[in-house]
């Protein structure tokens, strides 16, 4: 159940926790499937994987970036890009809104399907 906050902007705040709680279940359904695939070492996954586990994490962890590792290079989608230099960085509700999730989510979902993941991993 997604809380509802109040005050300016709670709508749209309400709305973007809502869609990464959603993309947050897409991510991890999937996951299993491209990680077996390709390995753990992320280094080894496509792009829009690598920029989608970063929003998965944002999604778990307050909305911020959670970058573990200094060693992992940048990710970048659609013109924005993210390294451990912006760690805790607020991306969902900031860069990312609820329609760029979604967009994440149909790109993601693109790029699975050209792979051949099935559709239910």
């Amino acid at each position: 159940m997604v809380a509802v906050e109040k005050g300016p902007g709670s709508l749209s705040r309400s709305l973007n926790r809502m869609v990464a709680s959603i993309y947050l279940r897409f991510y991890e359904t999937y996951r299993p499937w491209w990680v077996e695939r390709f390995n753990r070492d992320e280094a080894t996954w496509p792009p829009i994987m690598r920029f989608a586990r970063i929003v998965r994490n944002a999604a778990g962890h307050q909305m911020r970036i959670d970058w573990n590792s200094q060693n992992v290079a940048a990710v970048n989608w659609r013109g924005l890009t993210y390294s451990h230099a912006d760690n805790g960085r607020e991306i969902i509700g900031g860069d990312l809104v609820a329609a760029d999730i979604l967009f994440l989510m149909l790109d993601l979902s693109d790029e699975l399907d050209t792979l051949g993941c099935p559709f239910e991993p």
